[in-house]
C-alpha cells in the first residue's frame, strides 16, 4: 500500500462488539465459522439454545468483521454477513468506524499478506494455545487511504476480480466442452454408426442386419478372416451365463 497515507491506528477504525445475548434453551440460533486464508465468514450449523453450551454468547450483526482469536495468523478472519448469529468469546467482533474505513475497503485489505503478518505479529503463546492479543492487535498503524481514495481502490480491485471470474467461468466451459467433443470422438471411433442407421435404440440383431445388407455386394476380405455380409448370430450367447 502506498506509503503517502496516513498511518492509522487499528483501534481508531474497530470498535469492538459487545452485544451479548443470554440463550434460550427453546430458541433456535444459527452459528458462524470463520474460514482460513481470507476464505471469509459462513454459517456452520444452526441449532437450539439447548446445543449450546453456554448461557450466554456474542451475536454478530452484517457488517461486522470477526476475528479468531486462534486462528487469525491463519487467515481466519471476514466481513459477516450473517445478521443475529451468534459467536463464543474466541470470535470477537468489531465495528467498522464508516466515517473512516469502508467495509470493502476492510474486506479487500484484509485478505493481503500484510494484514495477515499483523494478525501473526499480534498472536503469542506456547504450542496449541497461540491467541490473538486484542490490544496488541488493535495498536497496531495501518496506511489508510481517504475515503474517495478508497473507493477508488475498491473500484479497481472489483473490476478486476469480475474479469479474472469471468475468465475463469470461460476456462471451465471451454474444459467441459473439451471433455464433451473428446467423449463423442471416442464414441464415434470406437462405436462407428452403421451405415443408413442412426444407431440408437436398435438390437443387436438390427444393426447385424442393416451392416450384412451395406455389405452384400462387397467383396469379401479373406485374409483377415472379415465377413461383414455374413454375419453370425447367437440367440442363445456366446456362453451360458450363470
Amino acid at each position: 500500500m502506498n506509503n503517502s497515507f496516513s498511518m492509522v491506528p487499528l483501534e481508531d477504525l474497530l470498535t469492538k462488539s459487545e452485544e451479548w445475548t443470554d440463550i434460550n434453551p427453546h430458541e433456535r440460533y444459527r452459528e458462524v465459522t470463520v474460514r482460513l486464508w481470507g476464505k471469509g465468514v459462513a454459517q456452520r450449523r444452526e441449532v437450539s439454545g439447548a446445543e449450546i453450551a453456554a448461557s450466554r454468547r456474542l451475536v454478530a450483526r452484517a457488517g461486522q468483521f470477526i476475528l479468531s482469536r486462534i486462528d487469525a495468523r491463519n487467515g481466519a478472519f471476514g466481513p459477516d454477513s450473517l445478521d443475529g448469529a451468534v459467536v463464543s468469546n474466541d470470535f470477537p467482533v468489531f465495528t467498522p468506524n464508516l466515517s473512516r474505513m469502508l467495509p470493502s475497503f476492510l474486506s479487500w485489505m484484509s485478505k493481503t499478506r500484510s494484514f495477515v503478518d499483523i494478525c501473526k505479529a499480534a498472536s503469542e503463546g506456547t504450542t496449541n494455545r497461540v491467541r490473538l492479543q486484542e490490544g496488541r492487535f488493535l495498536a497496531t498503524q495501518i496506511p489508510l487511504p481517504s475515503l474517495p481514495e478508497q473507493r477508488r481502490i475498491v473500484a479497481r480491485i472489483e473490476e478486476l476480480a469480475a474479469k479474472i471470474e469471468e475468465a475463469c467461468n470461460l476456462r471451465r466451459t471451454a474444459a467441459q466442452n473439451a471433455e464433451t467433443i473428446w467423449n463423442s470422438i471416442l464414441s464415434a471411433t470406437f462405436r462407428p454408426r452403421i451405415l443408413g442407421s442412426t444407431g440408437e435404440g436398435e438390437s443387436a440383431r438390427n444393426l447385424l442386419e442393416k451392416q450384412a445388407d451395406a455389405y452384400a455386394l462387397a467383396t469379401a476380405a479373406k485374409h483377415n478372416n472379415a465377413y461383414p455380409g455374413r454375419p453370425n448370430f447367437y440367440s442363445d450367447g456366446l456362453y451360458e451365463l450363470p
